[in-house]
């Protein structure tokens, strides 16, 4: 199975529908659906350590999982919903 396929019939994020998947996927590798659900928890948990990624985080804020408050990143009730 190829991993199209295989995003398409697990996708990382329940909450989207097709069309944003296959727009997101077209953008990015099937790895990176991993990077950026790590990225939403390293939000979540206010890791700081390391900066965000732009690119995840640009990515998470046009999917509205994430949010900027105050020039911080915060989750979104959908990105808590992924995440639960």
């Amino acid at each position: 199975m190829n991993d199209r396929r295989k995003i398409m019939e697990h996708p990382p994020f329940p909450l989207l529908d097709a069309a944003e998947y296959e727009r997101i996927y077209r953008r990015r590798s099937p790895s990176s659906y991993r990077d950026l659900r790590w990225t939403l928890r390293d939000i979540k948990a206010k890791r700081t350590m390391f900066p965000v990624n732009p690119d995840h985080l640009r990515t998470l804020i046009e999917l509205g999982l994430v949010e900027m408050r105050d020039d911080v990143p915060a989750i979104t009730n959908a990105g808590h919903q992924i995440l639960d």
